[in-house]
Parts: structure tokens; C-alpha cells; sequence
């Protein structure tokens, strides 16, 4: 009803209408109700939505577990002075750059939808690279996952100090890329990747190589084509071998093969499995998970896989060995002094004395 309306009707009435008798407005009449729908229908949108990421939350395990209980993959800066490492204490899995005796820990990325993504994992970085100059860092992250599936990750490179975060061109698209590791001389990374397809399917990945130059657009090298899981690359510091891990079967072993891919050498053989292989700086040893009985230790052979030695011996197990630039020590990761499979950097010396906590 309108004001002409309303005004029209008054003229017949004789005298004036009482205030409370007075017709009001529909609008008027209406608010109540109006403010009352809106109110409830906020309320319950909101119910929904702190439900919705109460879900989420708890799918990514943010009500279990004790956030920081996992501190992995040591890398070395090139001078010795860092160590970047994979730490989930923010509540997800994050790169973090700690100096070499685990001192004046930082964080160098994040994201601030990690806690919401729907697809847990698809936010977390992890596997630092340090690049030979010592001025950036390549990593693994599912960050901008548009295949809503864990198993597409991507690798990226950003600044020492964690700024400048870009995907690297050689990443394929819809395919789990991993352990990225740069060449000696910073051209091109190896690194493991998986086509969507095989992810879901057979398994099967490969050891692929690509240009790090930013204004080429990279020519990406399948160096393997192996009818395996084929992982852990890992460059000799003259830059004409690489070493990597690889299962057809059964085992876990580490191989040998050319830069460009020819001239494939079996390195370890025996019970158990052997991976996660890390050449010397020197060129003359490479470091090794090897899994006997169940327990993972590290090891230390010869570069032609001569004079096995053992370094680390439980009870707790201890694994992903990485050399420091001089060759004299080794981070890696272990589980030994924590609880609930919590997993801690230590360092030690290249024959497996003086082992130190760097994190806690």
C-alpha cells in the first residue's frame, strides 16, 4: 500500500485517526520478520561454514597429532653455513632454513590456504634443492593443484630467503614431480615424475632432466624410460654421472648412470632395499638409506659401490642422508629420542661419531 493510497482513504474519515490506528507502510509492517529471516538465515550459513572448516581441518589431521613432530629433508647451503629442511610445525608442511648447528630457525614459505584446502597435502612444500650459487632454492608443492588430487605436484624455485616464488617451466603438467636436485653447474634439474596416469595406474615413474635457464622454454629429457619406479637422483660433482634409486619388483636399489641417461650400473644387490643415494662433494662416496629387517640405517659406499660401510645402527630408524659442501659430515633424518614417530635433523661425521640434534 503507498503513501496515495493511504492518503486518499484518509480524506473520508471524519477527523483525525487516532496514532495507533493509523495504516503503516507494508515495508513497516514487514521488518520484524524481514530482520528475524536475515538473522537466522546468517546464523545458520555461519553454523555451516564453521562446520564446513571444522571438517576440513579435521581431514588434514589439524586435531591429531602434534604439530612439528616431523622435521625432514636436510639439504646444505653451498657455503655450510644452512641447512633448509621440510618441517610440518606451522600445522602443515612448509620449507624452513635453520643455520648449520640448528640455530635461529625460519620459515620460507606458507600459505594462507593450507589449513582449507580440500584436498590435504595439496598445499604443503617440501624437498628443497639448494642451487649450486647458493641463492635459490627449488622445492615440490601441490599449491596450485587445479586436478583436485594429491598426486599433482610441482616444482618451484624462489629466492634463498624464501621470496620470489615462481613454477619452475620444466614441471609437467598433470603429473607428480618430485625430488627436484640441480646440476652441478645450476643448467638444469633432475628430478622423479609420475604422468597422472601412471600415478593412479601402474606406479611407474622416471628420472627426467630439464633446462633452468627462465627465457628458454625448457626441452624436457626422459633419462630412464625403465619399466620401474625410478627416484632420488643425485648428481657426481663432475657432472657427467648420476645416481638414483629404482624398484621393478621387490627391492629398493641404487644405480649409476650417464648425464644423459646411457650406461646404467647397478650399484647395490643383496636382501633389503637401498635408496635415497647422496654423492659426495668430493666425488669419492655416496651416502645411502639402506632397510634391513625392517630398520632403516645409513650407509656409506665407495662411488663404484665398493667398501659398504654402516653408519648409523638404531634401534630407532634413520634415513635420507645429505653431505655437507666439505664432505666432513651428514645430516640426515631419525627417529631415535622422539615419540609417536616423530622425526628429527641430526648431523654427524662422515664416519657415523659425534652425532649431534640439530632440531627438536
Amino acid at each position: 500500500m503507498d503513501d496515495n493510497k493511504i492518503s486518499s482513504k484518509q480524506v473520508y474519515v471524519p477527523g483525525p485517526l487516532p496514532e495507533s490506528e493509523k495504516p503503516r507502510p507494508e515495508s513497516s509492517r514487514r521488518r520484524p520478520w524481514r530482520t528475524f529471516a536475515i538473522l537466522a538465515g546468517s546464523l545458520v550459513g555461519l553454523i555451516a561454514l564453521v562446520a564446513l572448516t571444522v571438517v576440513i581441518l579435521a581431514a588434514r589431521g589439524m586435531f591429531t597429532g602434534t604439530p612439528g613432530h616431523i622435521n625432514e629433508e636436510p639439504t646444505w647451503s653451498p657455503d655450510g653455513s644452512k641447512i633448509a629442511f621440510t618441517s610440518d610445525r606451522s600445522g602443515n608442511y612448509d620449507i624452513y632454513v635453520m643455520n648449520s648447528n640448528g640455530s635461529n630457525v625460519r620459515q620460507l614459505t606458507s600459505s594462507p590456504f593450507a589449513t582449507l584446502s580440500l584436498v590435504p597435502g595439496n598445499a604443503d612444500d617440501y624437498a628443497p634443492a639448494w642451487s649450486p650459487d647458493g641463492k635459490q632454492i627449488a622445492f615440490v608443492s601441490g599449491r596450485n593443484n587445479l586436478s583436485w588430487s594429491f598426486v599433482d605436484t610441482d616444482i618451484y624455485i624462489m629466492d634463498q630467503d624464501g621470496q620470489n616464488v615462481v613454477k619452475w617451466k620444466g614441471s609437467q603438467y598433470y603429473s607428480a614431480d618430485k625430488f627436484p636436485e640441480w646440476s652441478p653447474d645450476g643448467c638444469c634439474i633432475t628430478y622423479a615424475s609420475s604422468p597422472y596416469p601412471d600415478v593412479v595406474g601402474s606406479g611407474l615413474s622416471d628420472i627426467y632432466m630439464a633446462s633452468t635457464d627462465p627465457s628458454l622454454e625448457p626441452i624436457i629429457t626422459n633419462l630412464t624410460m625403465l619399466e620401474a619406479i625410478n627416484s632420488d637422483p643425485s648428481w657426481s660433482p663432475d657432472k657427467n654421472r648420476i645416481v638414483f634409486a629404482s624398484v621393478g619388483d621387490e627391492s629398493w636399489h641404487i644405480y649409476m648412470m650417464n648425464k644423459n641417461g646411457s650406461d646404467f650400473i647397478q650399484l647395490t644387490f643383496g636382501n633389503g632395499s637401498q635408496f635415497s643415494p647422496a654423492w659426495s662433494p668430493d666425488g669419492t662416496r655416496i651416502a645411502y638409506t639402506g632397510v634391513i629387517d625392517g630398520r632403516a640405517d645409513i650407509y656409506i659406499m665407495n662411488a663404484d659401490g665398493t667398501n659398504i660401510a654402516q653408519l648409523t645402527n638404531g634401534p630407532a630408524n634413520s634415513f635420507l642422508p645429505a653431505w655437507s659442501p666439505d664432505s666432513s659430515r651428514i645430516a640426515f633424518v631419525s627417529e631415535m629420542g622422539g615419540e609417536d614417530n616423530a622425526r628429527n635433523i641430526f648431523v654427524m661425521n662422515a664416519d657415523g661419531s659425534n652425532v649431534i640434534q640439530l632440531t627438536q
